[in-house]
């Protein structure tokens, strides 16, 4: 598992995909322990997956520009 930060031995995070038949043709787990609490989150498609990322993306440009103001 990566860490989030180099110095850091105890916040990780993992992705994983399967690939399933029928239906939705990935799957995808993700897995994270940060500052001691557990995110287990199992079952999202690639658009899921893709929807988190823009709304992290999207968060970080608002917390940008709320800082240049």
């Amino acid at each position: 598992m990566p860490y989030l930060k180099p110095e850091s031995t105890s916040d990780t995070f993992d992705v994983f995909c399967r690939v399933t038949d029928g239906g939705n043709p990935y799957c995808f787990h993700v897995l994270a322990d940060i500052r001691g609490q557990l995110l287990d989150v199992d079952g999202l498609s690639m658009g899921e997956l893709v929807t988190v990322n823009r709304e992290i993306a999207r968060a970080i440009r608002e917390a940008k520009h709320a800082r240049h103001l």
